[in-house]
């Protein structure tokens, strides 16, 4: 990777990408290039902090010996273009874990006297960091504040009248039906509009459905900037689940939701202005969100009959059919739509897979002789589903450039899962050895493998 290739990557990555050309190239020629192979460790758990790595390319686990255990267990894995070794660089303390290659990697590195420079010399840089390590104090606070309980927040975004509101409630009921989870959900900014739709009186500030979770209804007395601080406080602090149905518009306190989010529903019919605004939506949050932390799901819901068989976007997750029986609010829980139900009983099953994999299936050898692999896509079915509890498998069209003979056009198939933390943590090294192993098997230069929107070449 020459000069201008590092540059490009930095431009890339959001710890430079406010960097003009020029300050670039200033960064770029204090970069070194690190490469790494499998099972290799990049970082010693112990020793001195005097190096900054900007990964591009592969996967690093994070790894931490703790007093009486046999062998280091994982914390996190890092993608392409995240950093590790800033904290203790700053600090100028000793590494707190140990980083080691999962796939072969390759790193830009920075020594600290270096980093320390361009800190000094570009705002941005500085900025840039410090919003990083933000987010990285925010997810410890999150930790701190809910203890070992698991607390999932889910914020469910959808235009009026386009069937959020129901599609929140039937969420908390299935939530709550097997007496497992303790759920709230409210609205926000008008919670208060729920008691009329349940016929509640004025004043009531929290109401126990039937089916088992408790609606909020008020957040207070409190000045209405803190408002939805104390309520989210509250509510997090006594519930397992909490949900929340917003509008299609983000304020101050929605943006201050989104980083406790663990997932987020977006409900639109697939329609005009309506569905515009949510693709706009979509990409908005897209771009405040760390896929890592928060996982989006678009859901499309039919609430007129004239939209039966409008067609939707294929990028959407789940697609809820038309029912003339649509009950109002007060029944939804009662008289909950076939359809409906099948919809929200596949999304409680995928909320704690937070994460997704892809597995990318060639259908060429020896660059453009093409060859029958619905064998490997059955094989990588089974592999992915066994460890991950399902996977789906769909066709996609590929464009890959050969220096032989240029250009090749190729049907992909795309395997993908969905996977816990856990699990993540426990099968992600045997899903990278197996995608070698078939790329040696199909005779490929590279495989394709796709961890949380970050696409890895292996």
């Amino acid at each position: 990777m020459d000069g201008s290739d590092v540059s490009t990557f930095l431009q890339e990555t959001p710890l430079f990408e406010g960097l003009s050309p020029d300050e670039l190239k200033f960064v770029a020629h204090r970069a070194k290039i690190r490469q790494y192979y499998p099972d290799e460790t990049i970082v010693y758990q112990g020793k001195p902090s005097d190096t900054l790595y900007l990964l591009r390319a592969g996967i690093v686990a994070v790894t931490k010996m703790v007093p009486g255990a046999e062998k280091a267990f994982k914390l996190a894995y890092i993608m392409p273009g995240r950093t590790f070794g800033e904290v203790g660089i700053l600090e100028n303390s000793p590494r707190s874990a140990n980083v080691v290659a999962v796939t072969d990697v390759d790193t830009l590195i920075f020594r600290r006297e270096d980093f320390l420079e361009i800190l000094h010399r570009y705002s941005s840089v500085a900025i840039a960091l410090a919003r990083s390590l933000g987010e990285y104090l925010l997810d410890a606070a999150r930790r701190r504040s809910v203890g070992d309980r698991k607390v999932r927040l889910i914020l469910v975004f959808s235009p009026a009248r386009s069937g959020g509101t129901s599609v929140a409630h039937a969420l908390a009921a299935a939530l709550a039906k097997n007496g497992e989870e303790k759920v709230s959900m409210t609205e926000y900014p008008n919670p208060q509009k729920l008691a009329g739709d349940y016929g509640i009186g004025a004043g009531e500030a929290k109401f126990s459905h039937p089916k088992g979770y408790d609606v909020y209804l008020s957040y207070g007395d409190a000045p209405e900037a803190a408002r939805t601080v104390l309520m989210l406080d509250e509510m997090m602090g006594n519930y397992t689940s909490v949900i929340v149905g917003l509008g299609t518009e983000i304020d101050h306190s929605i943006t201050n939701m989104m980083e406790y989010a663990t997932q987020i529903v977006l409900v639109a019919p697939p329609e005009g202005e309506a569905w515009e605004a949510m693709e706009g939506l979509q990409d908005e949050l897209r771009s405040k969100v760390s896929p890592d932390r928060t996982t989006l799901f678009t859901l499309v819901n039919r609430p007129k009959e004239e939209l039966k068989k409008s067609k939707a976007s294929e990028a959407i997750d789940f697609d809820i059919p038309f029912s003339k029986s649509f009950p109002p609010l007060s029944e939804v829980d009662k008289a909950i739509p076939r359809g409906l139900a099948r919809v929200v009983g596949l999304l409680v099953d995928r909320l704690d897979r937070t994460h997704q994999l892809g597995v990318f299936i060639p259908t060429t050898i020896d660059i453009d002789a093409t060859v029958d692999t619905k064998v490997y896509v059955d094989k990588t079915l089974a592999f992915l589903g066994d460890r991950f509890g399902g996977a789906t498998c769909s066709e996609a069209s590929g464009v890959w450039k050969s220096d032989e003979v240029g250009l090749v056009s190729e049907t992909v198939y795309v395997v993908k899962t969905y996977a816990t933390q856990g699990d993540l943590n426990t099968h992600l090294d045997s899903v990278v050895d197996y995608v070698k192993e078939m790329g040696i098997e199909l005779r490929q230069e590279a495989m394709a493998l796709e961890v949380d929107q970050k696409l890895i070449l292996l």
